[in-house]
């Protein structure tokens, strides 16, 4: 009877454990996740239609460095590349777009469309 109550007892103690374990993971992911609201994230869909394109191509470059497969990021580059007649990094741009993001495959097909048709 006696082992019985210490062995429910070390069940205890372990299922203790591996709540607090839970628990401190738990807090340690809230406390370190990416936090950004919608508002940080830059709006490259406004700089197109107002026609900034060379600040465009600075911007698009500098966000690309540090997240290279943002999705508004490589479209708007490569629209803007085409916009400035640089196919072949357009292209680039919109194959790596196809490949992470294959939702917008309607949209980069056009491109890519217009991109093939100006290196002929």
């Amino acid at each position: 009877m006696e082992e019985q109550i210490l062995f429910i007892q070390y069940q205890v103690w372990a299922v203790i454990a591996l709540l607090v374990i839970f628990v401190s993971g738990n807090l340690l992911c809230y406390l370190t996740r990416n936090t950004k609201s919608s508002d940080e994230f830059p709006e490259f869909g406004a700089q197109w239609d107002k026609g900034e394109i060379d600040e465009l191509l600075k911007d698009t470059e500098s966000y690309l460095e540090e997240f290279p497969n943002y999705s508004s990021a490589l479209y708007f580059r490569a629209k803007a590349l085409i916009a400035r007649k640089r196919y072949t990094e357009a292209k680039k741009h919109l194959n790596m777009l196809l490949l992470n993001h294959p939702e917008y495959k309607e949209n980069v097909t056009e491109l890519l469309e217009v991109v093939e048709n100006e290196n002929s």
